[in-house]
């Protein structure tokens, strides 16, 4: 997905709303399947969502997710810089 939407902003088109809304419905689809299966992905971001030449979104990259044992399990670990402080340096 980031290499499709580098692609795209380099031309300067602007991304259909309807299919931005497909994209998102199918990504929360996985998430809510991988969250079913007590697993936490800890590293989405466009580079870990993949664009099939259908239209598929398929959800990759678990190399740090962590496997919950129960649905209240709190996972208490930070990997990566936390969003303000790279973009804020705070």
């Amino acid at each position: 997905m980031a290499y499709f939407i580098k692609k795209r902003a380099q031309k300067q088109e602007f991304l259909d709303e309807k299919l931005i809304l497909n994209w998102f419905l199918q990504l929360l689809l996985a998430l809510e399947f991988v969250h079913r299966k007590k697993i936490l992905h800890r590293d989405i971001k466009s580079s870990n969502i993949f664009l099939r030449s259908n239209g598929t979104v398929k959800l990759g990259d678990f190399g740090i997710s962590k496997i919950l044992e129960n649905t209240n399990e709190a996972a208490l670990t930070v990997v990566g810089t936390p969003y303000y402080m790279r973009y804020f340096g705070v």
